[in-house]
């Protein structure tokens, strides 16, 4: 993924995650989303590199390496595609039953015509 999608995908995930929360809370949610996706980077790295290495073990052949990195491979897809189905499923159920930001009653806004 290009750095320039990364940002569009990065500042749509912020929007969103900051969106849902009252204004006087998003500086707090974003800096836990932003957290939240380094330390996930950081495991995925770790977890990715770990069962790559695993599986390559002592062997050093082109062919244990492209086993190795198959499997790795794979197991990104898996990752990947768990967390398309969680977010299909999140955005199923904000649809239902889940209440526009624009509607939220917010601090200090009066909803009703003030006398």
């Amino acid at each position: 993924m290009s750095s320039c999608r990364l940002e569009l995908a990065l500042s749509t995930l912020m929007r969103m995650v900051t969106g849902r929360v009252a204004p006087a809370y998003s500086g707090m949610i974003a800096g836990i989303a932003s957290s939240t996706l380094q330390v996930s980077t950081a495991l995925s790295v770790a977890v990715i590199g770990g069962i790559f290495y695993e599986v390559l073990g002592a062997r050093t052949d082109p062919a244990a390496i492209t086993q190795a990195f198959i499997v790795a491979v794979l197991c990104i897809a898996f990752c990947l595609s768990v967390g398309a189905a969680l977010s299909i499923s999140l955005v199923g159920r904000v649809r239902d039953g889940g209440e526009d930001a624009s509607q939220r009653v917010r601090p200090g806004i009066c909803r009703r015509p003030c006398a």
